[in-house]
């Protein structure tokens, strides 16, 4: 309801600008802008409901033999998304065989989505997977999160590098960049990206690849 509210203000806003300049009939217009508020908030449901998966070639020097990555992020279960939704994710993903899967956050948005039954889907994944968690999962229960998302059979990242399929996957949880950068949606976490590359023991030459949610300020 909190879209159609919004989709309607932004209509009753755009019919004042209007009636500035002509005067439009009353009950027509109240009609005119029910509508336009219903219709986007049903657009914007269906639009809600899809995804697209996009492909693209990324030449990485010094790794030996391609790798096809999976990156998801952004699902966002809850109210209106579930375990439907998160299977047909899952099913795309496995249809097009990668080799590795990461998911970069906020893969919950509520906490009705915070149980086995919404995150079921994760345990068909047929490549290795791996997770970090995002703002979202930090507004809910990242703890919780990561426990039921591990249970799945993926594999999550706290501030840690793993190496698969030539290359050094570094994973860290959801921080601001630094002490300086400005981020939209802050962390509260005290750690700091940089602090938490500087501590760990990253292996140098090897082809690598970050998994954050937001790494806004890094370079």
């Amino acid at each position: 309801m909190f879209t159609f509210y919004l989709f309607l203000l932004l209509a009753l806003l755009a019919l004042h600008l209007l009636q500035l300049k002509w005067n439009l009939p009353g009950p027509g217009s109240a009609a005119i802008v029910f509508v336009v508020a219903s219709a986007a908030t049903l657009w914007g449901a269906l639009q809600a409901d899809s995804f697209v998966v996009q492909e693209q070639v990324i030449q990485v020097p010094g790794l030996k033999q391609p790798v096809a990555l999976m990156h998801v992020s952004d699902v966002h279960l809850g109210h209106h998304r579930g375990r439907q939704y998160l299977q047909r994710i899952v099913d795309a993903t496995n249809q097009r065989m990668p080799d590795l899967v990461a998911i970069t956050g906020d893969l919950v948005d509520a906490h009705v989505a915070i149980n086995s039954e919404f995150l079921a889907p994760l345990s068909r994944l047929a490549a290795p997977t791996f997770f970090v968690g995002g703002n979202h999962e930090s507004y809910t229960n990242a703890p919780l999160t990561a426990q039921l998302v591990a249970q799945q059979g993926v594999r999550v990242l706290h501030n840690e590098r793993v190496e698969s399929r030539g290359l050094q996957l570094v994973g860290l949880d959801y921080m601001n960049a630094d002490e300086e950068a400005v981020d939209l949606h802050p962390s509260v976490d005290p750690r700091t990206i940089k602090a938490a590359l500087q501590s760990l023991a990253l292996a140098t030459g090897v082809p690598s690849v970050l998994l954050h949610h937001s790494p806004v300020g890094v370079d």
